[in-house]
């Protein structure tokens, strides 16, 4: 997903050298503490430093739960979702993830 997401922003124009990868987590919860680490890495606060994290809508509420808990400041976008059906399921299933990001992450 990193490498995917960096090669739509080089084709939208972004700098290569403006992106950093963050391509060794598995889950929701890894990928915010190892961006965390990173950008303590590269001499930024992670708590007073704003990001934007672009996800799809259904993902965005365990999103903005965990960057609270992990004191990162964080504004949300939601990536077009169009296929209805996919849409539902990934709702029906964020559920339990959702309780489960609440009480083990």
């Amino acid at each position: 997903e990193a490498q995917a997401m960096a090669d739509a922003l080089i084709a939208a124009g972004i700098p290569a050298e403006q992106i950093v990868l963050e391509d060794a987590s598995f889950n929701t919860r890894q990928n915010l503490q190892n961006s965390r680490a990173l950008m303590a890495e590269l001499g930024l606060d992670p708590e007073n430093t704003p990001v934007l994290i672009v996800s799809s809508g259904f993902h965005l509420a365990r999103v903005r739960m965990l960057c609270a808990r992990y004191g990162l400041e964080a504004d949300t976008l939601a990536a077009p979702f169009p296929e209805p059906f996919a849409r539902v399921y990934s709702y029906c299933r964020e559920v339990p993830a959702l309780i489960k990001s609440f009480l083990l992450d």
